[in-house]
This record gives C-alpha cells, structure tokens and sequence, in this order.
C-alpha cells in the first residue's frame, strides 16, 4: 500500500478475546491473545499449571478495620430496623391534598396556554 511506502505508521486491528491466566504453583500472571491458554511455561518456575483468573489483581496485605467483615448483633439489629422503616414519602394527608391541588392548577394552566 501506498501508505506502507510513504512511511506512515500502520496500526492493525484484530477482533481476538484477551485471557488473563496466573500460575498454580508461584501465582505468577501472563495473559493471552486469541488463544485458549497460554503455550508456554511459567518464566518463573517453569511449570504450565495455569489458571483463569480476573484482569485486576486480588488485593494482598493486612485488611483495615473497616474493611473486615464482622456480624455483631447490633449490626443485624441495626439492618433489620433499616428494612422494616416506613416508606420515606410518608405525608401527612393535607400535604397530599396540597400537592394534588398544585398538580391540578398546573395541568390546567399548561392545557390553557
């Protein structure tokens, strides 16, 4: 192609399905183009036992206080009264009255103009 000639940079496109594999034994990452596993060995140490695994790597490390995961009673209790309240719209009945008679007088002057 004329473009390859002047020099101008080519980018070639492909419709391929990006895998994401870690290693069994070291827990080393690699990722495939277009292929169902990957065809080589572990570069760490060479074994071929690979695994699905996610794009993002798993968070490692100690866990914060608030990210632990702890069931107290309070907590269940808390939830509980959270799932049992009354719905937020709750109003008075004049309130509904009110605001029914807003609507009203709104839908009447959109009709006339």
């Amino acid at each position: 192609p004329k473009c390859i000639e002047a020099g101008q940079l080519v980018r070639k496109r492909s419709r391929a399905i990006k895998k994401f594999f870690k290693c069994n034994s070291c827990s080393l990452r690699t990722h495939v183009i277009g292929m169902p596993y990957p065809d080589h060995a572990c570069t760490k140490c060479g074994k071929s036992a690979w695994v699905k695994c996610s794009m993002y790597h798993e968070k490692k490390g100690p866990k914060l206080e608030n990210e632990r995961l702890v069931l107290r009673a309070e907590d269940i209790v808390a939830q509980e009264n959270f799932l049992n309240r009354r719905p937020v719209l709750e109003l008075p009945v004049f309130c509904w009255i009110f605001v029914l008679i807003k609507i009203i007088v709104l839908l009447i002057l959109f009709w006339v103009l």
